[in-house]
């Protein structure tokens, strides 16, 4: 008969439904010292093995809380797996009640044994609990106070606790009190402790400690093992093992699911692992794991300490904390684990990651580094993730990375700021990703690439750490931000180097964001053409003067009507810091609004943090020193009195129109009368509609969409250029489609039907745009589709579907457009750019005049930052005196057209490297390239055209 089991298991068991609290047993005469609480270093760990064993539900308790008696019995009750009991109602103590939170958890310690009252008929439930008490407590629950009562209370019960090792790293002497902290401890060595047992040995019984069986095993029917990790789900330690089986691993020779543990990582490691298995199941599953790192010889090298010269394939050399070289032999048989797959350790390549480190194991103390753990990060920004092809493209044009969870040949794990994410869904634009990958290769640049090809395995690690500040020095290796240093990483000077980015200006703004190694891996710069542009104030308005959010409505120059929420503190003006609402008279509500509290309609400059919420706006009005803003001039108001004429795009005798302007469209003004604070009257002109609620009248467009011949409009100019060009202006009583000659060009990858938010059956495009990816419908009210050659060929929306329509081409599949949305984001406007059918039809095509521009040729070379592109065959194949165009390269998206795939994605300037050498005119790869005053804005590489 097993005298433990029969306690644990009998009579008196309860449904604990109290909240987890912790305490002790019986009390000692008198009250314990005061004593300084501390907190215990375990706590963390403890409670978190505790919750994932499922021995407590809830670890909440803070770890210095100083915890009761009564806490401690229906902690150590919980723990113990007493489950379901019936009994009376009895009161045993006179100080806890049958109402008592306690009572169910007092009355069954109290049946069991374990305790029995201070003796004068009170237990004290609310007395803190010395270390003492709960020793007791603990030795009595597993059965060893048969040994402890020899040398009585509280010495032999202490003792006993010792050779128990009850007390490992509970950190307070026998007479404190115990905090929440020391009981979680506590609690995790009573459950991994072996019962104490009484058998039968012939016609006797003796006492008996059984190895193994413990509360864990005995009530939970949970079970621990330690051991090597030989492989997982993705490979095996050795590279000709057998794979473990989705979602399981394999320690020795035993499988074991993986549960809602990350033990897949510790593929190579010695482990403990406490894993569930019921007599039904054939393999238990892990709840909990740990890296035993105390059993092993571990030596950690961070990637940038490596010294590749002097590293071989037996040799990783490196240098320490105080930059001395030191060398650790690897053993020749050594396991190679390479960013979570096994390898063969067959190159040096293999040892000297550029990011990530090297871990070196002596898994079973040989004296021989037997395994090497090597994490080789990649990294990425994050553009944009589209969630229905689970890929994820890169800022910089590196190959997309596809994530899809039903594709079971490849496996992945995405961690951000510490948290796990299911899937790529979780991650958002700017995330900094490190991408461990199991298969890399070299590029022509000698830069190390994802094989998407071939990689079957993914640990990506995202950071969304940022920091705006002002750079007030930099070097090589750091930048000092806001009057702190911090590291670059690899990828920032490849970044530089490249002219991905550019060098940044001292004394500038920018977004500076970091990887997982808290370095700065790229910076965004915060002006306002990348970052937000102008747009025409429709609204303002204060949510509340509580939590001080301020709202504006306004017409983006797409066309598009965007509500932004400001941040908390704005830069106005020039001036920084200004607060979007605090009631005084210089906040940025009162600056944008008039006396009534409405809205001054104007055109704005704007910028947008990586919240969307506006840190950076620019008004017409004067800064501090009496200058106009440096992005937003404002000229004056020219009212009905200037005459337009379409064949020069000239306004009177002075003015002429930019081929880029845009104009915003708002109704007429009306002339209305007001009080004037006197006691009398005066006339105002103010605009109609546009109130917070009714912007249905308002539009952007280009010169050409808005003015007609002779027109003589009423207009709020703004920005004016060289030779007097019109470049930004408000038009009054005028309404257009959003598009101008600014509008970024698009590549079709996708036409087809789809239904509304309204229920209407339209026509949806997928393309990308400006590098990223868009979906818009074309207007259920309908649009025009404009060719190249000025005609409008459709008659109605059907045709669209159409392979073709009297021999004019349909949008199709790569076809470059532009196009104009309404002000509920419906195509209203589309203008053919290059026709994927016939795309030679469109070379060296000058459709936005000098300005801005759409060519389409063939790229001879791209060198410093400059793409060279020619149109004529027989001047692809000239070495010198070729006619030629040079456009400048910046930060430009670039996306690539595959003809066989019928796919678009984004593509980098090492793309156009690859297909720079035109001269063989028959295999040329043409691209059409979008430039505004010389400096390219956007490029579409053709391919497999054939």
């Amino acid at each position: 008969m097993k005298i433990a089991k029969k306690l644990l298991a009998g009579v008196l068991v309860f449904m604990m439904s109290v909240s987890p609290v912790a305490f002790a047993e019986e009390a000692a005469e008198g009250v314990a010292p005061v004593q300084e609480v501390t907190e215990n270093s375990n706590y963390t760990a403890a409670a978190e093995k505790l919750q994932a064993l499922g021995v407590l539900k809830n670890t909440s308790l803070q770890q210095t809380t100083v915890v009761g008696r009564g806490q401690f019995v229906s902690l150590l009750c919980e723990a113990m797996g007493y489950t379901t009991l019936g009994h009376d109602n009895k009161q045993i103590f006179n100080d806890v009640p049958p109402a008592s939170v306690y009572s169910d958890a007092i009355r069954a310690a109290y049946d069991m044994g374990i305790i029995n009252g201070t003796g004068d008929g009170y237990f004290y439930p609310d007395r803190a609990v010395t270390l003492n008490e709960a020793v007791k407590m603990a030795v009595v629950a597993l059965g060893y106070d048969v040994y402890a009562r020899e040398a009585g209370y509280p010495v032999g019960y202490f003792n006993q606790a010792q050779k128990l090792n009850l007390l490992d790293r509970v950190d307070c002497a026998p007479n404190d009190f115990v905090t929440a902290g020391d009981v979680y401890q506590l609690l995790v060595n009573i459950v991994d402790t072996d019962l104490l047992q009484l058998v039968e040995v012939g016609d006797k019984t003796k006492y008996q400690r059984i190895e193994g069986e413990t509360v864990l095993s005995e009530h939970f029917q949970i079970y621990k093992v330690e051991g090597q990790i030989t492989a997982n789900s993705v490979s095996a330690v050795s590279a000709l093992g057998s794979k473990a089986g989705r979602d399981k691993i394999m320690i020795d020779s035993t499988l074991y699911n993986v549960g809602e543990t990350n033990a897949e990582i510790y593929l190579g490691y010695n482990v403990e692992i406490y894993y569930y298995k019921s007599k039904d199941d054939t393999v238990g599953t892990i709840r909990y794991i740990r890296p035993r790192m105390e059993r092993m010889e571990c030596v950690e090298v961070d990637a940038r300490d490596i010294e590749p010269g002097e590293t071989t394939l037996k040799t990783l050399a490196f240098y320490d904390e105080n930059e001395n070289l030191k060398r650790k032999t690897v053993s020749p048989t050594a396991d190679l684990i390479y960013n979570g797959v096994a390898r063969s350790l067959n190159s040096k390549f293999l040892l000297t990651p550029e990011n990530g480190k090297v871990l070196l194991l002596d898994s079973d103390n040989s004296g021989d580094y037997d395994v090497v753990l090597v994490t080789s990060y990649i990294m990425y920004v994050v553009s944009a993730v589209n969630a229905d092809r689970f890929t994820i493209s890169d800022m910089y044009g590196q190959n997309q990375i596809m994530l899809d969870p039903q594709d079971s040949s490849v496996t992945y794990r995405i961690e951000r700021d510490g948290k796990l994410v299911k899937d790529i869904t979780g991650l958002s634009q700017w995330d900094v990703l490190s991408v461990a990958a199991s298969s890399e290769y070299v590029d022509d640049e000698g830069i190390r690439r994802i094989d998407s090809a071939k990689s079957i395995h993914y640990d990506v690690v995202a950071t969304t750490y940022n920091e705006i500040g002002v750079i007030s020095t930099y070097d090589e290796d750091t930048l000092t931000v806001n009057g702190t240093v911090y590291n670059v990483s690899e990828y920032y000077k490849y970044l530089i180097k490249t002219n991905k980015i550019y060098e940044p200006n001292l004394g500038a703004i920018y977004t500076f964001h970091f990887n997982s190694d808290h370095e700065i891996v790229t910076i965004d710069d915060e002006g306002l053409e990348t970052a937000g542009g102008y747009g025409y104030l429709l609204g303002v308005d204060a949510k509340s003067t509580i939590d001080s959010t301020v709202r504006l409505k306004i017409l983006e120059s797409t066309g598009k009507i965007t509500e932004f929420v400001c941040n908390d503190k704005v830069t106005l003006d020039g001036q920084r810091g200004v607060k979007a609402f605090d009631g005084s008279k210089s906040d940025v509500f009162t600056a944008l609004t008039d006396n009534s509290g409405k809205a001054v309609k104007q055109i704005i400059g704007y910028s947008t943090n990586n919240d969307g919420k506006i840190k950076v706006i620019d008004t017409k009005e004067l800064d501090a020193g009496g200058n106009n803003s440096s992005s937003l001039g404002y000229y004056g108001e020219l009212k009905n009195t200037l005459g337009y004429k379409s064949s020069d795009k000239t306004l009177g005798d002075r003015f002429v129109f930019d081929s880029t302007a845009v104009l915003f469209c708002v109704p007429a003004k009306e002339t209305v009368e007001i009080d004037d604070g006197n006691g009398g009257k005066t006339t105002v002109e103010v605009t109609e509609g546009g109130a917070w609620d009714n912007d249905k009248n308002f539009s952007v467009g280009s010169v050409s969409s808005v003015l007609s011949n002779d027109d003589k409009p009423y207009l709020d100019v703004y920005n004016v250029g060289r030779s007097n060009a019109i470049e930004l202006a408000v038009i009054y009583g005028k309404t257009s489609a959003s598009m101008t000659a600014n509008t970024y060009i698009s590549v079709i990858e996708k036409i087809t039907t789809a239904v509304n938010a309204n229920g209407e059956n339209v026509i949806r495009v997928y393309g990308m745009k400006d590098g990223a990816a868009f979906t818009n419908d074309l207007s259920p009210d309908g649009f025009t589709i404009k060719m190249y050659d000025g005609t409008n060929p459709y008659p109605d929306a059907s045709v669209i579907l159409n392979n073709s329509y009297n021999g004019t081409p349909v949008l199709e599949t790569g076809d470059v457009i532009r196009f104009g949305t309404d002000s509920e984001g419906y195509i209203k406007e589309v203008e053919f750019v290059v026709d994927a059918s016939n795309p030679e039809a469109y070379q060296n095509l000058n459709n936005h005049g000098v300005a801005s521009r759409t060519v389409y040729g063939m790229l001879y070379d791209c060198y410093n930052g400059f793409a060279e592109l020619v149109f004529d065959p027989n001047e692809a194949e000239k070495d010198t005196d070729r006619e030629s165009y040079v456009y400048a390269l910046k930060s430009v998206p670039i996306m690539l057209y595959d003809g066989n795939k019928e796919t678009v994605r984004t593509a980098s300037v090492a793309d156009l490297t690859s297909y720079r050498d035109c001269r063989d005119t028959t295999t040329a790869t043409k691209m059409a390239i979008n430039a505004r005053y010389g400096e390219v804005r956007s490029i579409v590489i053709y391919t497999n055209m054939d």
